[in-house]
């Protein structure tokens, strides 16, 4: 017997105050993508350079797609060595342009608008937060694309989501719970972004260190 009431008041201990932590992330798992041309993207000399487009917020969260294109940049740089052009100059040069130039469907007037030879769109289909008093949830669900800023032609485009479940109470949920949602937020759009890397091949044509 008590054998018995050691564990069930080890699994109240767990349920209460433990964080016992099942996440979607297996960085062996495959991206969804749709490449037309893999090798080719990496080695035609007229691709060196891309320009990541204001991403898309189909997700109904405000400001959910800052997050994932400030992720997905920040991967793009750091594992991938593409010359990518700044942020700030990009969201500069889109200022002169209008709305309908802006749209995905006018990727092929992008170079000259932006100088490169890539343009990347992006869009947030999903951002999930769910709280209860034993568990958080947090999803989210991307959509990446580049295009040929010349033709218009679609080169590579992926897809994929990731989530997280955490059980147990946490005290800091409970009282730091915009700062523990950021937070969570950000990891899953970083690590959907690092596995996506994966799949997108490196520049190896022209390329020049600094």
């Amino acid at each position: 017997m008590k054998s018995v009431k050691y564990i069930l008041l080890a699994a109240a201990s767990i349920m209460l105050f433990g964080c016992a932590k099942g996440a979607y992330e297996n960085i062996h798992e495959g991206v969804v993508m749709n490449a037309r041309d893999q090798i080719g993207l990496a080695v035609q000399p007229k691709y060196t350079t891309i320009a990541v487009m204001p991403f898309i917020n189909n997700s109904g969260v405000k400001n959910a797609n800052t997050y994932a294109r400030r992720s997905f940049f920040g991967n793009l740089v750091s594992y991938k060595n593409w010359n990518v052009q700044p942020m700030a100059e990009t969201d500069n040069r889109l200022s002169k342009a209008t709305r309908r130039e802006l749209d995905e469907s006018s990727a092929g007037k992008m170079k000259s608008i932006l100088g490169t030879d890539l343009v990347c769109y992006g869009e947030v289909k999903e951002q999930c937060s769910r709280y209860g008093l034993v568990f958080s949830y947090n999803s989210v669900t991307v959509r990446v694309a580049f295009y040929d800023a010349s033709t218009g032609a679609k080169v590579w485009e992926a897809e994929d989501f990731r989530d997280s479940l955490v059980m147990g109470v946490s005290f800091m949920y409970m009282y730091e719970r915009e700062v523990m949602w950021a937070r969570e937020i950000h990891n899953r759009y970083d690590e959907l972004f690092r596995d996506m890397m994966q799949q997108f091949p490196m520049c190896t044509y022209g390329y020049k260190t600094k």
